[in-house]
């Protein structure tokens, strides 16, 4: 196994889905993440969706909130309406997790147990904001199918990829320092492979 699939497994955390209150599925410009959740939903893990995801730096090429964009693919997917919630207005992970927790209890949600679903490699920042701020939630991670030479491949081979693999891993270490995330011990060496200039 190369150094940069042992990042990549790392920031990419998968449980066996199971039976959940809901599926909260985190905005960015990658369409497999509400497909991920529509497949999930059919598979009778939860009754309910969530879409959380506003205008921000990951939209891309969105022209509209995510929240607002996957909600339309859900629909398309077969969801029904009246199984999906929608936050719009958050603009980074941290807002996403604390706008959702506020509509949950708007809504009078029950979420003992939540089904997240993040890009890949964004996966275990998004876990480690989850329980930081829902500590009373169970978190399973489902993020959408991928592997990494996929993923190496999809944002532009070994050097894009690693650069991508290092922000998210300083960003793990310096919002967990913050008191953003969940503070979590980081193995030797994936701090290892993730300094920059590594590969």
């Amino acid at each position: 196994m190369e150094e940069l699939e042992e990042l990549f497994f790392y920031l990419s955390p998968r449980d066996r889905p199971s039976r959940a209150d809901l599926i909260i599925g985190f905005g960015v410009f990658d369409m497999r993440v509400p497909a991920r959740c529509a497949e999930l939903y059919h598979g009778g893990y939860a009754p309910l969706i969530l879409f959380t995801g506003g205008i921000g730096a990951g939209s891309g090429p969105l022209e509209e909130p995510e929240a607002v964009v996957f909600r339309q693919a859900a629909l398309e997917a077969g969801v029904p309406e009246s199984s999906i919630l929608m936050e719009s207005a958050s603009t980074n992970t941290l807002e996403n997790v604390l706008n959702s927790k506020m509509l949950l209890a708007e809504r009078g949600v029950h979420h003992e147990r939540a089904i997240v679903v993040a890009q890949s490699h964004r996966q275990r920042r998004v876990w480690l904001t989850c329980r930081r701020w829902l500590p009373r939630t169970e978190f399973i991670n489902c993020p959408p199918h991928a592997t990494f030479e996929a993923e190496k491949e999809r944002l532009g081979g070994d050097e894009a990829y690693h650069a991508a693999m290092v922000g998210e891993l300083e960003r793990i270490i310096a919002y967990g320092r913050a008191g953003d995330i969940v503070l979590e011990e980081i193995p030797r060496r994936i701090r290892e492979i993730g300094r920059p200039g590594s590969s």
